[in-house]
């Protein structure tokens, strides 16, 4: 099973190697994200990543959520993303998401919806105001895709939302 998974990733160009169990079906994580054998893009969820963080650790994984906190220094960004839906817009389960900014990319802001892809680094502890520590996932972004406007609103005529690639608006 080894040998099969590590083509895969190489039929793919990527230089990572596998890993598996994805909802219970066969899954590889690959340079370009976590990719099922057929080649489809999944997401990886909170729950997985918070319960097996070493799973994961310095693999490559995309995530979609809504930014609850952004702090932005410069080109370096630091965010605070929920990336678990929930009834009436409300978003659970946040995640810190590092990222250095390109230099013509828009500013990233509180209640934007993006789709982050990056490098999964463990679990970050941090120490918040009321003295209390937090231990969340942790990803080192290498793309952060935001929806148009970056508000919950903004959908193409099919009803999903608008993406801003590259500076370029699609549906």
């Amino acid at each position: 099973m080894r040998r099969l998974l590590s083509f895969l990733c190489k039929r793919r160009k990527a230089n990572i190697s596998w890993r598996l169990a994805f909802l219970g079906a066969a899954a590889v994580i690959c340079a370009g994200g976590l990719e099922t054998a057929n080649g489809q893009s999944r997401d990886i969820s909170y729950a997985e990543l918070a319960r097996n963080p070493e799973r994961y650790k310095d693999y490559t994984i995309s995530v979609r959520g809504k930014v609850v906190q952004a702090l932005e220094i410069g080109r370096s960004i630091a965010l605070r993303v929920n990336i678990t839906p929930g009834q009436y817009g409300v978003w659970s389960d946040t995640v810190y998401v590092d990222y250095q900014k390109k230099p013509a990319e828009q500013r990233i802001l509180e209640n934007d919806i993006v789709r982050v892809a990056g490098k999964f680094l463990g679990i970050k502890s941090y120490t918040a105001v009321l003295g209390q520590t937090i231990q969340i996932p942790h990803i080192e972004a290498t793309n952060i895709e935001v929806a148009a406007g970056g508000r919950i609103g903004d959908q193409c005529p099919s009803g999903a939302p608008v993406i801003i690639r590259g500076g370029q608006r699609s549906c």
